[in-house]
């Protein structure tokens, strides 16, 4: 039976195996160094986006703060997750990889993209191939293609900012002259999109808040700030887009008529121009435009006067009715609430008087009868005042139908004259109401327009752009990190010859002791 090893023994194991722990763990070593060196960096760009989700119907949950609890049971959630899967969508990456040619890698030089060439796409690429781009002049290149499956025609020779075409796919060379050889590997859109299923990261900051971060990672440092700037740029295009909605249609329509309307303002204004050099007009419009508002303001007063003895008429036609022919005055009292009769003087006497007798009346019929002959005095004296109340309202009738035959003659007289006036000046107001119209119209319109403009304005505030994307730092790798990798394989490196040596005590066996140390024991 094997008795259990006490440390010290392990350790005199260990010692006899130090030379294979020595080379696993300095191997290793080596290998996570040579790693750090030899692998590409790779680099990252962020922006952050700020998201106004709280909508205008949102109710009440859409004023409940967004509390942990809220958000675990799926209340009080906002658009925020929404708009996370739109940047993060295909839309906004085939935008990406449109603007800047994504499909295309630079292989070599690694000197980077931007410094190399410029590509853009067309549509959708399905080119699995290589590219290879050899100089033969200053600004002349000759082209070599080879393709895995499709293929695509290619020009023999390419000149240095002439885009050469290769199928849905544009690429101008900016190589500088010390640049001799480009490689390019053409990729189809499929392997674009899961490059930025791994490179891509669209999240939200933290629980609850209102911010997106949008991450892209790629060995081009450019081309990282390139990407992220691209897919913000078409995610503030989509929003802008689907926030107007119709907005954006009025705006256009808008702007068309304001458009249009300037341009016959401008003829307007040319043909008033031309009529009064041709007429030698100097003043035209004073009388004409006098002559028109003395017609304005007798129609206006016509009108009020019609208005006004149609409605007395209807009145007396009412009153005249209740009265049962005359048989009860009380009912001409009503002519007293017509607005314009219970302001005039005469009206107001009769009121009072009435009222006065009424008064007397009243003492009196607590100690008289009805057939008490004062008693009935007042009262034939008070329907005398009814009746006069109706004969005034008719007297106001008859001066209001007077007074409208003489507005109709003045406004008839003046309506001639005005036809009367000279065909040159009839020509001119026409001319210049037409350009008021148009000028007033164009005026409206414009102020319509800055409205929707502005409104669209403030529906652009719903999505802002808090931190733009930059270019990183040569230094700023994300991978490899020297110094944490350094520190890593420092560790694996250990945790290698340990298990090494461990390996090697188990499959060997712990080592024997000296036989010097065996020798008393012997003996004994």
């Amino acid at each position: 039976m094997t008795e259990p090893m006490s440390v010290a023994d392990l350790f005199r194991a260990l010692r006899a195996h130090r030379l294979s722990m020595w080379l696993a763990g300095g191997t290793t070593f080596a290998i996570v160094v040579a790693f750090v060196l030899l692998v590409p960096p790779r680099y990252r760009s962020e922006a952050l986006l700020r998201v106004e989700s709280k909508s205008p119907d949102s109710g009440l949950l859409g004023s409940l703060p967004e509390v942990s609890g809220l958000s675990a049971l799926g209340l009080g959630r906002d658009e925020v997750e929404t708009e996370v899967g739109i940047l993060d969508s295909r839309r906004m990456q085939d935008a990406a990889i449109d603007s800047l040619g994504l499909e295309i890698v630079v292989t070599s030089p690694r000197s980077g993209r931007n410094e190399v060439v410029r590509a853009r796409s067309a549509g959708e690429s399905t080119l699995d191939g290589t590219i290879r781009l050899t100089r033969t002049g200053a600004n002349a290149w000759s082209v070599a293609a080879s393709w895995k499956g499709d293929s695509a025609r290619v020009a023999a020779s390419a000149t240095t900012g002439q885009p050469l075409r290769v199928g849905p796919l544009d690429i101008t060379v900016i190589a500088a002259d010390t640049i001799k050889t480009i490689e390019l590997r053409l990729l189809p859109r499929y392997k674009v999109h899961e490059q930025f299923d791994d490179r891509l990261q669209v999240r939200r900051r933290s629980p609850g808040a209102k911010l997106i971060e949008v991450r892209y990672e790629d060995r081009d440092r450019q081309l990282t700030a390139q990407v992220v700037g691209v897919l913000v740029g078409a995610y503030l295009d989509y929003a802008h887009l689907v926030e107007m909605g119709d907005a954006r249609k009025t705006i256009l329509e808008l702007r068309h008529s304001a458009d249009s309307v300037a341009g016959a303002l401008r003829a307007a204004d040319e043909r008033l121009r031309d009529y009064e050099t041709e007429a030698k007009l100097v003043a035209p419009t004073e009388q004409a435009t006098l002559e028109v508002r003395r017609v304005a303001v007798l129609r206006t007063q016509l009108d009020q006067v019609e208005l006004e003895r149609d409605a007395l008429t209807r009145l007396l036609a009412i009153v005249d009715e209740r009265s049962r022919g005359g048989r009860d005055a009380g009912a001409y009292r009503d002519l007293a609430t017509f607005p314009t009769l219970i302001g005039n003087k005469g009206i107001q006497d009769l009121l009072g008087a009435l009222m006065a007798l009424e008064t007397e009346r009243a003492k009196l019929g607590v100690r008289r009868s009805d057939d008490n002959a004062d008693y009935k005095a007042l009262t034939d004296r008070i329907a005398q005042l009814e009746r006069e109340l109706r004969r005034v309202g008719a007297q106001y009738q008859e001066n209001l139908g007077q007074q409208f035959t003489e507005t109709s003659h003045a406004l008839a007289r003046l309506t001639e004259g005005l036809g009367a006036l000279p065909a040159a000046e009839m020509r001119y107001v026409q001319l210049v109401r037409e350009r008021t119209l148009l000028s007033e119209t164009w005026v409206t319109i414009r102020k319509s327009l800055k409205q929707a403009e502005l409104q669209d304005a403030m529906r652009l505030e719903r999505v802002r752009l808090v931190d733009a994307p930059s270019v990183p730092q040569a230094s700023d790798k994300v991978f490899p990190r020297p110094v944490v990798y350094t520190v890593l394989g420092f560790v694996l490196a250990l945790l290698v010859a340990l298990v090494t040596g461990l390996a090697g005590v188990l499959w060997r066996g712990p080592a024997r002791p000296p036989a010097a140390a065996t020798a008393p024991a012997a003996r004994a």
